[in-house]
C-alpha cells in the first residue's frame, strides 16, 4: 500500500503538512466569503439615510455577549485539548474537547432563542436591509458552528473505542428523546401536547429510527442505514422550518450527527492507531474553530454594538 507523503511530517518547502496547508487555503477562501458580506454591510449602512431602516434593531445584547464569552472559552479549551495530546494527557483531551462541544451546543441554543424571539415579533430577513444582512451573516456563521461541532465531535468520538461506544449509545438516546420534543410546547408555564401534523412527523421518524437500529445489525442491509438516517435528519429540518420548534431543531442536529457518524465510522483514525496523524487532525480542527470564533468577534460589535 502506497503511503501519501507529508500526511504527518511537514513539507520542506512550506513547513506544513498536507492538512494544515489545505486548511489555510480553505480559510483564505472563507475570509473572501465573509469579507464580501461585511463589505455589503458597510455599503448598505453608508447608503442608508437611517440605520437600521425600521428604527430599532431588536437585538439581544446580553445573550450575544454571553455567546461571545462562550466562544472565547471554546477557543481556549480546544487549544488545551491539542496541548493535552502533545503531553499524552488523554483525560485532559477528552475533558477539554468535551467542553468545546458543550460550548458549541450552548451557542446554537442561544441563537435559537434569539431567532425564535425575532420570528415571534414578525421580524424576518425580508423585513429590511439590516435584518437581511443580519440573518445572512449570523445564519452563515451558525452553519460554520454546526460544521465545527460535527468535526470536533468526530475527533472526540474517535479518540478511543470506549469513547466511541459511549457516544454511540448517548446519540441513540438523544435522538429518541428529541423525537418527543416536537409534540410538546411550553406556553405560559404549562405543557400542551400537540396531536396534529407535528405528531405524524414524529411517529414517522420514530419508525425510521427503529428500522435503522435493526438494519444496522444486519450486515447485508447496513448500507441502507445511512439513507434512513438522512431521511430522519431531513424530516427534522422540514419540521423545524414549519414550526420553529427547539424539539425539531435538536432532532435535526442529532439526526444529522447520527448520519455523519454512520459515514465516518468506516474511516476511523484513533489516537491509538495513528497518534501523530490524529494529533494533526485536532490541530487543523482547532485552526478552523479559531476562525469561526474570530468571525463572531467581528460580527458581535458590528451588528450588536455599532
Amino acid at each position: 500500500m502506497i503511503e501519501i507523503p507529508y500526511n504527518v511530517k511537514p513539507r520542506e518547502e512550506t513547513g506544513l503538512f498536507n492538512a494544515k496547508l489545505g486548511i489555510w487555503l480553505f480559510l483564505a477562501s472563507e475570509v473572501m466569503l465573509f469579507g464580501g458580506l461585511f463589505s455589503a454591510f458597510v455599503l448598505l449602512r453608508v447608503g442608508s439615510p437611517e440605520w437600521p431602516p425600521s428604527g430599532e434593531t431588536h437585538l439581544n445584547i446580553p445573550l450575544a455577549t454571553l455567546n461571545t464569552f462562550n466562544l472565547i472559552l471554546s477557543s481556549w479549551t480546544i487549544i488545551k485539548s491539542w496541548i493535552s495530546l502533545k503531553e499524552n494527557n488523554f483525560q485532559g483531551f477528552k475533558k477539554y474537547m468535551g467542553i468545546t462541544l458543550l460550548c458549541s451546543l450552548l451557542f446554537l441554543v442561544i441563537k435559537y432563542f434569539e431567532y425564535s424571539a425575532k420570528f415571534h415579533h414578525g421580524i424576518f430577513p425580508s423585513t429590511d436591509n439590516f435584518f437581511g444582512i443580519y440573518f445572512t451573516l449570523t445564519g452563515l456563521h451558525g452553519l460554520h458552528v454546526i460544521g465545527g461541532l460535527i468535526l470536533n465531535y468526530y475527533l472526540w468520538r474517535n479518540f478511543d473505542s470506549r469513547v466511541r461506544n459511549l457516544t454511540n449509545e448517548i446519540l441513540k438516546y438523544f435522538i429518541i428523546f428529541t423525537l418527543f420534543l416536537p409534540w410538546v410546547k411550553i406556553e405560559m408555564g404549562a405543557l400542551q401536547s400537540f396531536w396534529g401534523f407535528e405528531t405524524q412527523i414524529g411517529f414517522i421518524s420514530l419508525f425510521l429510527i427503529i428500522i435503522s437500529l435493526f438494519v444496522n445489525k444486519i450486515e447485508r442491509l447496513e448500507k441502507y442505514n445511512n439513507f434512513l438516517l438522512l431521511i430522519v435528519a431531513l424530516l427534522g429540518f422540514y419540521g423545524f422550518t414549519l414550526y420553529k420548534s427547539i424539539g425539531f431543531f435538536l432532532f435535526l442536529l442529532f439526526g444529522l450527527l447520527a448520519f455523519i457518524d454512520s459515514i465516518l465510522i468506516k474511516s476511523n483514525v484513533s489516537f491509538k492507531s495513528d497518534p501523530s496523524r490524529f494529533t494533526n487532525r485536532v490541530e487543523v480542527a482547532g485552526l478552523y474553530w479559531h476562525f469561526v470564533d474570530l468571525v463572531w468577534i467581528f460580527l458581535f460589535p458590528t451588528l450588536y454594538l455599532l
